[in-house]
């Protein structure tokens, strides 16, 4: 798999397919049994030798986990403002709190606000840190579709700006109509990629099955 500048590419399949371990891999949270990898210029192929240093490739690529992992006795504003260390921009600050409307909740805690609003809290986090990369896990399946549709057209502008944006989703119509690649990963293994155009014309047997029974239970 690869992943260009500003490309946003949709990872799809049945639970236990193996996407977030698919990511975990790409972060390096854990590390691959085999292959290669290639962060920029940083590179790495597994297994990797005994006692090598690794160089970890946060915050230029960072994970946004369904977990989301919101300190709870923290602010909302004191939780995605925490990794900056003080750092703050408060141009971008502002900019990405604007854009993900977020003003009225800043000053709540996480058990004050509804899921979908901890959610986009965990995307901003992420999004503060201005990473090259993101990755994110299944970060509107708390949403309706229309936030769902709201977020995701932000995410498009935040890919426009040339960062490269990976989704794990069950919305199958939001990824095809938000990616610039779709893969269908199942046990493990990556059956078939494409445009979101695979989604309506799938070209394996699987994902056609795939297909067909996500849009029965829709």
């Amino acid at each position: 798999m690869s992943l260009k500048s500003g490309e946003i590419v949709s990872i799809i399949g049945p639970s236990g397919a193996g996407k977030t371990t698919f990511l975990r891999a790409i972060s390096l949270i854990d590390f691959p049994d085999a292959g290669s990898l290639k962060i920029d210029e940083a590179s790495y192929k597994f297994p990797l030798p005994r006692g090598v240093s690794v160089k970890y490739p946060y915050p230029n690529l960072t994970i946004v986990f369904q977990q989301l992992f919101i300190w709870p006795h923290l602010t909302i504003r004191q939780n995605i403002t925490l990794p900056l260390r003080g750092n703050i921009d408060e141009k971008h600050f502002a900019e990405m709190v604007e854009l993900f409307q977020m003003g009225s909740f800043l000053e709540r805690y996480p058990n004050e606000i509804s899921m979908g609003q901890r959610q986009r809290a965990a995307l901003v986090r992420a999004l503060l840190l201005q990473p090259n990369y993101l990755l994110l896990d299944e970060v509107t399946s708390a949403l309706d579709i229309e936030q769902s549709y709201l977020i995701l057209s932000h995410l498009k502008q935040i890919a426009g700006r040339g960062v490269g944006i990976v989704i794990v989703s069950h919305a199958l119509h939001l990824a095809r109509k938000i990616s610039d690649k779709v893969i269908f990963l199942d046990e493990g293994s990556i059956i078939e990629e494409g445009t979101g155009d695979i989604l309506i014309n799938p070209q394996t047997e699987r994902l056609k099955k795939f297909v067909n029974v996500s849009q029965q239970v829709i």
